[in-house]
């Protein structure tokens, strides 16, 4: 690929750094071609930038092929998935049928689907189309990350059609090991079977995370505040459809109240707390159900 002159500087530049940094599509170039070419560029960083941190890296690095397009995931991680999806379904869909279980597990297999996340794959919905200054945008996110960690995201997703995807080996990250049931918990109530996941998805998540030993409780952690139990996000519109957003004060109230959980109730007390929360109950609704079931 030929090289191309950078303005006032004595050096090359190749067209997928520059299209990075100004958005500008060097002459002769498409859009189609553009996208091609910073997708290889962004796989090159990744690797470039794997092999510096390789001490500090948690996930293995993918081949040329898997970092630009993914591929399966290995079994070892499609069994932690399954093993995830399947205690978020008997915590929170318990009560259905079996037949209905099984299928609602195959709408959660649908939105999460086993296969490895990849540059295309992450960039995929924010670069259809035209819209460069939000395509360049988007490039530079990942770049960015790549760059500082030398790994893509454990987990991903997608904004307008729901489907998640899993990094090859997100396991090794210990606060990325517990994504499935997180995403689980998403995906629950966006195909109706309860009615609210934020911030349970993430106390859901940092629950499962202390009762495994995964995590140990950490002293930083305080116990919700006064309003923060029953606190709600605001519904915003993606693709038509309503949905309640997932605030940055979601993932600390949720590890707050998956805390207090852990510490406060025994642990045939927890998931049904959890259930109810999802089910629309407030805090002390949900209490009172907890105690009145155990004085019974």
């Amino acid at each position: 690929m030929a090289g191309l002159r950078a303005q006032g500087r004595g050096k090359k530049l190749y067209p997928e750094p520059i299209f990075i940094r100004t958005s500008k599509i060097p002459a002769g170039i498409s859009p189609k071609r553009a996208k091609a070419l910073g997708a290889r560029f962004l796989s090159h960083k990744w690797a470039e930038t794997a092999r510096k941190k390789a001490r500090k890296a948690k996930m293995p690095l993918p081949t040329q092929k898997q970092r630009l397009n993914g591929g399966k995931l290995p079994e070892s991680d499609l069994a932690k998935i399954n093993a995830q999806i399947d205690f978020a379904l008997n915590a929170f869909n318990g009560h259905l049928s079996p037949a209905k279980r099984a299928s609602v597990k195959r709408k959660v297999r649908g939105y999460i689907t086993g296969r490895m996340l990849s540059v295309n794959i992450a960039l995929r919905e924010q670069t259809r189309g035209q819209d460069l200054k939000k395509m360049r945008q988007h490039w530079k996110e990942l770049y960015h990350h790549l760059k500082k960690h030398g790994e893509i995201y454990p987990a991903l997703m997608q904004d307008t059609t729901g489907r998640t995807y899993f990094a090859k080996g997100w396991s090794n990250d210990r606060y990325a090991s517990t994504s499935p049931i997180h995403e689980t918990v998403h995906i629950l109530q966006k195909i109706g079977t309860i009615k609210a996941d934020v911030p349970f998805a993430q106390a859901a998540d940092r629950l499962y995370a202390l009762e495994q030993g995964i995590l140990k409780p950490d002293p930083r952690v305080r116990n919700p505040g006064k309003g923060e139990f029953d606190r709600k996000p605001r519904i915003e519109s993606i693709e038509g459809r309503e949905a309640l957003a997932e605030p940055n004060w979601s993932y600390d109230t949720g590890t707050r109240i998956a805390q207090w959980l852990f510490g406060s109730l025994e642990r045939e007390k927890r998931w049904p707390y959890l259930k109810m929360r999802c089910s629309g109950r407030s805090h002390a609704e949900a209490l009172r159900t907890i105690r009145a079931r155990a004085a019974a």
